[in-house]
């Protein structure tokens, strides 16, 4: 060896493996594998879906004839919307109804003619009602509810869900 190379040993200590303490519940619940024969485990069993679903029903076939028309009633449009309390906001129940947290996904133009009428607001005073977009999120919320409960469920409110489906419709 010249002065320059040193000798390096490197030493490797191997530890031993690590034993598991044999208690009432390994010694019971884990037979020993080479001593059982293998048993086959049942396919997992699965619902079957009902055959049937529920479908909007199919329009009649068309007849060379057509059908005489009835009237076509109009739907009436409620301009003003029914508030509940006097002293409650419009949306509300009663003054002071705990706020519920939403959020949703706009689109960036929607969010910026939104923004635009809040501002008109502020600097105008018209629409009074409209001192944030909370408050336009809100009246604008409750007049097209209100139109649909009126068009769809004669006027009245619809029943709360359990749950709402979350997130995107699927693309079927």
């Amino acid at each position: 060896m010249t002065g320059k190379q040193k000798a390096t040993t490197t030493t490797t200590t191997t530890a031993a493996p690590r034993r598991t303490r044999a208690t009432r519940r390994t010694v019971a619940l884990s037979p020993d594998p080479l001593d059982t024969p293998p048993v086959e485990e049942p396919p997992p069993v699965t619902k079957a879906r009902p055959t049937t679903r529920r479908t909007r029903a199919k329009a009649p076939a068309q007849s060379a004839q057509p059908a005489p028309a009835e009237p076509v009633q109009p739907v009436p449009v409620v301009t003003e919307l029914p508030t509940v309390n006097p002293d409650a906001k419009v949306g509300e129940e009663y003054p002071g109804e705990p706020a519920f947290k939403m959020t949703v996904n706009i689109p960036v133009s929607l969010h910026q003619r939104a923004s635009g009428v809040v501002r008109y607001a502020e600097f105008t005073g018209e629409p009074a009602e409209i001192e944030s977009l909370t408050d336009l999120v809100r009246n604008s919320l409750a007049e097209i509810v209100t139109k649909y409960e009126n068009k769809y469920n004669d006027g009245n409110p619809f029943p709360t869900p359990k749950r709402l489906r979350r997130g995107r419709r699927s693309a079927t």
